[in-house]
């Protein structure tokens, strides 16, 4: 080789090891980047868990072995699909432009996370759809966080105008909070999941002292062997399953605010996954064992509140409905957290019109705005089953997309130029990852089939009306886009 080749070579060379470079590295100083552990643990948290208050249909499904699936769902269904969005989130944790479809350039800060890759995978227009079905799903979730919220505050039946009050007064809240910028968002999260769990923590000491005297001492209830001749309902149970274990991908979404992800992302999703478990198995176990507890079988949404005060009386009752409450709003507030970053995301990447973006600095208001407002109208005039029916079906689709899109993107990557600047499963080889992710694959695809099936006619016209308007908006975006930029050449 000739001295002009070698030093062509190691100028290439020194230009690719620059680019990996500038892609993996995690900047010592960016305003953007404020989420660290504690944070992103208490924000996966809320996407994921909705609390004990809400989860005894899983006893009622089956009966006691019901419990088991607050164990089982998340080794073959949590843990998978968490290692496939750690790694794909940290395979992008800042400079985007180091893609394989070189001819769509990505913005700097890699919000949108599922969104990216699988635009990569798939194209833009598969990436604007999943983009545009995750934003109708977090709408209807925070919707039907808000309802319960409601109820809980209200009661059921409660006069319109006094509901639609205190649903404005909460959403316009979450939304002001949300404006307020990432810090005062990281400082909430964390605040109420301290108020969230402290609650089962008492219940939990309170009925061990009860265990501890003989006087009360606490056996287990006969209650738990009473046989039923009701037949169980596993599709039921994995219906509650699936709402109480779904959210992971919510990290993804603003992995561009996360102080360095290829450490933050793998620590908070294996703590977040811990403290999801124990919050709903430790309270529904205690209520299993409590004897003064009901017969599984009478179990239904709002027992634990009466355990509660079986256990502790009314002060304990008191305190587990007002976590109840603070769960239910931390879950609020951290949708719309990763829905903003979403649209955020898609925005600064060409999929929705620039002015949705925000800044590094400050937030989408405008996509905050059109969130809150739908939230308002949803509650006003959607009931809550018919909420949950299309939110199943709708929010099950995207997340088996975005699975095959990272199994893709990860056989793709070229993780022999990156190799130990990203987090990767390393134990895990691809043609493993695929075997360990069939269980999710299935699981999504049931509760898509088994959604519709069970669904009212009118339900399974929503979910097809709100699955194919996302052609046309597709179109329709792409136009107010070209108007923008005339207008902004012009």
């Amino acid at each position: 080789m000739s001295e002009s080749e070698e030093d062509e070579t190691s100028s290439f060379l020194s230009n690719e090891n620059s680019l990996v470079d500038e892609y993996c590295a995690t900047p010592t100083v960016n305003e953007s980047r404020q989420i660290g552990v504690l944070q992103m643990t208490c924000l996966t948290f809320f996407a994921v868990c909705s609390g004990p208050v809400g989860s005894e249909e899983a006893i009622a499904a089956v009966g006691p072995i019901g419990m088991t699936i607050f164990f089982v769902f998340p080794i073959f269904y949590c843990i998978p699909v968490m290692l496939l969005y750690a790694e794909s989130s940290c395979a992008y944790p800042q400079n985007s432009k180091y893609t394989l479809n070189t001819t769509m350039p990505l913005c700097n800060t890699c919000l949108g996370g599922f969104v990216i890759w699988v635009r990569n995978s798939f194209g833009a227009s598969v990436s604007f759809q999943v983009g545009y079905w995750r934003w109708i799903s977090s709408v209807l979730n925070s919707s039907l966080f808000a309802i319960l919220l409601l109820d809980l505050s209200l009661g059921k039946g409660s006069v319109s105008v006094v509901r639609f009050l205190l649903c404005t007064f909460i959403s316009v809240s979450v939304g002001v909070l949300n404006f307020s910028g990432l810090g005062s968002v990281g400082r909430s999260v964390t605040l109420l999941c301290v108020c969230a769990i402290t609650p089962y923590i008492a219940m939990s000491l309170m009925w061990f002292v009860r265990l501890i005297f003989p006087q009360i001492s606490l056996e287990a209830s006969s209650d738990i062997v009473i046989k039923s001749d009701r037949p169980f309902d596993w599709l039921r149970l994995l219906h509650v399953a699936f709402w109480d274990f779904n959210g992971w991908d919510s990290g993804a979404s603003y992995a561009g605010k996360i102080i360095d992800p290829s450490k933050t992302l793998p620590r908070s999703l294996s703590m977040a996954l811990l403290l999801v478990t124990l919050v709903y198995s430790v309270p529904l176990a205690i209520g299993l064992l409590f004897r003064h507890s009901p017969p599984w079988q009478q179990w239904k949404e709002g027992t634990m509140l009466d355990i509660a005060s079986a256990i502790g009386g009314k002060p304990l009752k008191v305190l587990v409905m007002s976590a109840t409450w603070t769960h239910l709003l931390g879950m609020f507030v951290s949708e719309v957290f990763s829905n903003g970053c979403v649209v955020q995301g898609m925005a600064e990447n060409g999929l929705l019109p620039k002015y949705l973006a925000g800044t590094d600095a400050a937030p989408p208001k405008m996509a905050i705005s059109t969130h809150i407002a739908m939230i308002v109208c949803f509650t006003q005039f959607v009931e809550f089953e018919t909420l949950m029916h299309i939110n199943n079906s709708l929010s099950a689709l995207p997340l088996l997309i975005e699975i095959l899109a990272a199994l893709r993107d990860r056989t793709r990557r070229k993780d022999d130029v990156i190799e130990g600047r990203i987090w990767k499963a390393r134990f895990l080889s691809n043609h493993l990852f695929l075997l360990i992710l069939v269980i999710p694959v299935m699981t999504l695809l049931t509760i898509i089939v088994s959604s519709l099936m069970q669904s009212n006619i009118q339900v399974q016209l929503i979910v097809s009306g709100l699955m194919f308007s996302g052609l046309p908006m597709e179109k329709l975006v792409a136009y107010v886009s070209l108007l923008r930029n005339n207008n902004v050449k012009m």
